[in-house]
């Protein structure tokens, strides 16, 4: 079903040329990574917004669920819970032992629904190498991102491309690593994000990871820097970090870390 019929224009002005029963208008100087507004735009996300509240929301879950490109799927919301109960899966992080212990090994694994970062990230680490997937509700089913380090990136570091900026920060025993997206950037970008040189951790070094990053950039961070003696992910509702990967005997997977995020 057609929505929109749009143009884009690097130059001129936006412009709205009929709302009903196609929208048809231009759409001047877009960036990628910024913010598009306007009555277009205004008028679109309305279309668009219609479209789904039309879908009965099961109805809509069992859509997704069956567009998933593997044959298991792991439904973080209703976890361990009663196939008949509406209620939100709530996770504390003395439940990821238990989670994790049960993970299928060099299974190709799906990721749905709505949970903490450190669960996300302590899938990704403790299913490694498997092939993992995740619903991302602005980008559909998505692979895990191929991050890499780079011994050469700077301890602060920024990636226009793909809209982010970092900090990693050491005390000695553990290292910070802090993440957001750059001014003007509405969200990351999940094409561009490969690209981006993330700095190494010190031998010996634990790791935490900070930040309000989209959950696929989580399961990416997870794989990307497993071997660290131990891997946390900040939360602020957590009351500080968790362990999502323990290599260090002093430390073991669900354990929370005190910690508080370093003023810049």
């Amino acid at each position: 079903m057609l929505l929109a019929d749009l143009r884009s224009d690097l130059h001129g002005d936006t412009r709205m040329e009929a709302n009903h029963p196609l929208i048809r208008g231009t759409l001047a100087g877009l960036h990628a990574h910024y913010l598009a507004t306007g009555a277009v735009i205004e008028a679109l996300a309305g279309r668009v917004a219609d479209l789904f509240t039309s879908y009965d929301p099961e109805e809509l879950r069992q859509l997704r669920l069956n567009q998933a490109p593997v044959e298991m799927v792991l439904e973080l919301d209703r976890y361990a819970q009663d196939a008949t109960s509406s209620a939100e899966k709530y996770w504390r992080p003395e439940s990821l032992p238990g989670l994790v212990s049960v993970l299928p090994a060099q299974t190709p694994l799906g990721l749905y629904g709505r949970a903490p970062n450190w669960v996300y990230g302590a899938v990704a680490a403790a299913t490694a190498p498997a092939p993992l997937v995740l619903f991302d509700v602005r980008l559909g089913w998505r692979s895990v991102p191929e991050l890499h380090l780079d011994p050469a990136a700077a301890t602060y570091g920024t990636r226009a491309a793909s809209g982010l900026a970092w900090w990693l920060h050491s005390d000695g025993e553990r290292a910070v690593l802090e993440m957001t997206t750059l001014p003007g950037a509405l969200e990351l970008g999940y094409e561009q994000i490969g690209a981006c040189p993330f700095p190494t951790i010190s031998p010996g070094q634990g790791l935490i990871c900070s930040g309000r990053m989209s959950n696929w950039l989580w399961i990416g961070l997870a794989r990307c820097y497993q071997q660290v003696p131990w891997l946390a992910c900040y939360q602020l509702q957590a009351d500080g970090a968790v362990i999502i990967v323990a290599h260090d005997e002093h430390w073991r997977v669900g354990e929370r870390i005190a910690f508080t995020l370093p003023l810049l």
